[in-house]
């Protein structure tokens, strides 16, 4: 990865006497700008990506080995619609990049109200026609016959296991967009923070701690955890988070044949086979409760949330997988950038149709990234009758503290 990273960083550095004016800036290098400047050159747009980060960094929310993939969500189809692009749009920068992204391993989804069992059925149905396949399971004594490594517990039960979730591996998917956005004549200027924004003519221009000011037409803004400190005037209701990230190892090799997936809608806790530490099985809580200064992430560390959420897995772990240590090996952080719903905000800044917002993914919004990029980017260069789905709930109103 290291050598993808240094093929293409020298030539995006640039002449620093250089023209400074382009078409789109996009500010944040992560899955979600750099999948946005790929689809603006795409398009035939002069393209700037600016990252505060040297690339490849790990302050983030796109760094490590491991994201879920999937189409099953739930029955929160503001989500699911994006799915079938998104499956489409990952293998498209494999073939171009020749980098492998995706990693197919199954998924199984466990459920005990039986509604949310029965919306995500009818979603897959309806995405039967782009060759997503699935098995359902009904009752307890069904899903521990199919899956007797598991301890489930007594009915309502239900499972469906959906044959493409998988694995995207982040420390390939943002370089080889990265590669194929400056192979099509984007920039790159990596370790170089923006200070001031000014948005108020009709060319927006960028200022950044090395003096230089950047103009262009188009803004997209895909800042992460930094959102707000970019715009704090629009007091969005975008909270950084510290995600306490664990791995845990079988009792005995072997005994845990697990190679795929598996997701608990009801206690937020999901598992999947670990790219970062082969042998390790990775199983997380998905509700962060640290509210953290994304400058300083690791501060304050005092151990009461780790505690807390070491505790809720590892009584996960000895009630469901008792297969797995209830210690954890490996524990790491990472920054989920938080809205109250989850729901992503995607939309114009008020009342500037040359200005977009792309942020508070919420921990679930790699697998949509290349969708989202290419939203982002209709929205500023248009036409917007390109954009095919309800973005309603992401709408910026909707994140806007009253």
């Amino acid at each position: 990865v290291k050598n993808l990273i240094n093929s293409f960083r020298v030539s995006c550095m640039g002449d620093p006497q250089s023209d400074n004016t382009f078409d789109v800036i996009v500010i944040g290098a992560g899955i979600i700008g750099s999948t946005a400047g790929y689809h603006a050159v795409q398009k035939g747009f002069n393209t700037l990506l600016l990252e505060q980060f040297p690339l490849g960094h790990s302050r983030g929310s796109s760094h490590g080995h491991s994201r879920i993939t999937r189409h099953c969500y739930g029955g929160e189809n503001q989500f699911g619609q994006f799915m079938p692009e998104a499956y489409k749009l990952y293998a498209q920068i494999e073939k171009e990049s020749g980098t492998k992204v995706y990693h197919k391993t199954g998924g199984l989804f466990f459920y005990r109200k039986k509604h949310v069992y029965e919306e995500d059925i009818k979603t897959l149905k309806e995405m039967e026609q782009h060759g997503c396949s699935f098995d359902t399971f009904e009752g307890a004594d069904k899903i521990k016959k199919k899956f007797p490594f598991m301890t489930i517990e007594k009915d309502p039960m239900f499972a469906i296991m959906e044959h493409d979730f998988g694995v995207l591996d982040p420390s390939k998917a943002v370089p080889a967009y990265q590669k194929m956005f400056t192979e099509r004549g984007g920039t790159i200027k990596e370790s170089e923070k923006v200070i001031g924004l000014d948005l108020k003519s009709s060319q927006v221009t960028v200022t950044t701690n090395k003096g230089h000011e950047y103009r262009a037409k188009k803004l997209i803004l895909s800042a992460g955890s930094w959102i707000n400190k970019l715009l704090p005037e629009l007091k969005l209701n975008i909270s950084p988070r510290r995600v306490n990230v664990m791995y845990w190892r079988e009792k005995t090799p072997g005994s845990f044949p697990v190679k795929m997936g598996m997701l608990d809608y009801d206690d937020d806790v999901y598992m999947i086979p670990s790219l970062e530490y082969p042998g390790l099985f990775k199983v997380c809580d998905h509700d962060p409760k640290d509210e953290v200064d994304p400058d300083n992430r690791d501060a304050n560390l005092d151990g009461t949330e780790r505690a807390r959420v070491q505790e809720l897995l590892a009584n996960y772990i000895e009630t469901y997988m008792p297969g797995l240590h209830s210690t954890p090996v490996v524990v790491e952080t990472c920054i989920y950038s938080s809205t109250p719903t989850t729901d992503f905000l995607i939309d114009n800044y008020p009342g500037l149709d040359n200005v977009a917002i792309g942020g508070g993914f919420s921990g679930h919004g790699f697998k949509m990234a290349p969708v989202s990029g290419r939203l982002l980017v209709e929205l500023v260069t248009g036409p917007k009758k390109n954009i095919q789905y309800d973005l309603s709930k992401f709408n910026v109103d909707n994140f806007i503290k009253k």
